[in-house]
């Protein structure tokens, strides 16, 4: 069954039975051992065996070269040499990451930066971010260029669509911008843009670097508003465990930092050759090579950055990430702010690092 097949058969309940109560009474004590695995006996070390321990990693997404960095570990051995079998598993539209590192389902997710915040401040999840893949975020307002909408005020009266997570975050973006933040209609999408071709949508909230490309290959002229323009400037693609994972499993956390490193060092490295990769070996079924190959070498630019030349990627700094909680505390998207050192920590990343720029020579 593909990823995509797979993805008709999630659904988060919000009331009742509720995903972290059927993954804890389903499961049980299997999750100890699938969610970390038993360890096994792999390469000899001096004298003794080195022990690999498999490792469950949820995404946010479909298994699209967006993750081509852990593809890249994978493939590369990055992470056997760190002693983790990693396993990936695909996220989607109906499943919330969030939720599932919450409920013991995974010890890693890669996750959505303002849900994190929201789940920490409004629930006391014990959410800490270890690292962020996007400086910039590739997130996007996109609509057809025949409409020439290109500014916030733009959104007003429009149909946007996007996902229930996803409506807090606009709401604050309009607000911060002195607009109604509810003039607006919330239609429910998911990975495909095709409503907004068809025209059942105005605003469809997607990734430029993917659902954007797509639409350009198609020949559409497209516009984009971006969160910048909302004095929004998250980082994203966040990392994140739970307060006592990282208590208990901080090696391991650095050694699926540094293997992590690796593998997008690669990727900005060989974007074409990641593309590559994810579609003949690891994305999902139906990806085509050349937008593949497109959202690759664009995303280059939004993983790298004057900080990362410096410190590494996934680097990410106190003072943004204040900015960030600020920014949806003052928006009324929050209830109220908190310090950053709350909910990220820059440790695990700068343990991987050791204090080198760069991890291969590429």
């Amino acid at each position: 069954m593909s990823d995509k097949n797979q993805l008709d058969q999630i659904t988060i309940a919000n009331g009742g039975i509720d995903r972290r109560t059927l993954i804890r009474g389903a499961t049980g004590a299997l999750l100890a051992v699938t969610a970390f695995g038993p360890a096994a006996c792999a390469r000899n070390s001096g004298s003794g065996a080195t022990q690999v321990r498999k490792l469950d990693f949820q995404i946010r997404w479909l298994k699209t070269v967006a993750f081509g960095g852990w593809w890249a570990g994978i493939e590369n051995g990055y992470f056997t040499e760190e002693g983790i079998d990693l396993n990936v598993i695909a996220g989607g539209p109906n499943l919330d990451v969030q939720q599932v590192v919450a409920g013991g389902g995974v010890p890693i997710g890669e996750g959505i930066t303002d849900r994190i915040i929201r789940g920490k401040i409004e629930q006391d999840l014990q959410f800490r971010i270890i690292g962020c893949l996007y400086q910039k975020t590739p997130a996007v307002f996109m609509s057809l260029g025949q409409n020439n909408w290109t500014k916030p005020a733009d959104l007003v009266g429009k149909r946007i669509g996007t996902t229930p997570e996803g409506v807090p975050l606009i709401e604050a973006l309009l607000a911060n911008a002195g607009l109604p933040r509810k003039d607006w209609k919330f239609v429910q999408s998911g990975f495909d843009p095709s409503p907004l071709v068809q025209g059942e949508i105005d605003f469809f909230q997607g990734f430029r670097t993917d659902q954007g490309v797509a639409l350009e290959l198609q020949d559409m002229e497209m516009n984009y508003i971006t969160y910048e323009q909302f004095g929004f400037d998250p980082y994203d693609a966040p990392i994140f465990v739970l307060e006592e994972t990282l208590q208990k499993e901080r090696d391991l956390l650095v050694r699926f930092m540094r293997a992590t490193i690796k593998g997008w060092e690669w990727v900005v490295a060989n974007p074409a050759k990641a593309a590559e990769l994810t579609v003949d070996k690891y994305g999902t079924d139906e990806l085509q090579l050349e937008q593949q190959k497109l959202e690759s070498e664009f995303q280059v630019d939004d993983v790298t950055s004057s900080d990362t030349d410096e410190n590494g990627l996934f680097y990410t700094r106190e003072k943004r990430w204040q900015d960030m909680i600020d920014f949806l505390a003052d928006a009324g998207s929050l209830p109220k702010s908190i310090p950053a050192t709350d909910i990220f920590t820059p440790e695990i990343q700068a343990e991987a690092m050791d204090g080198a720029s760069s991890l291969l020579e590429v």
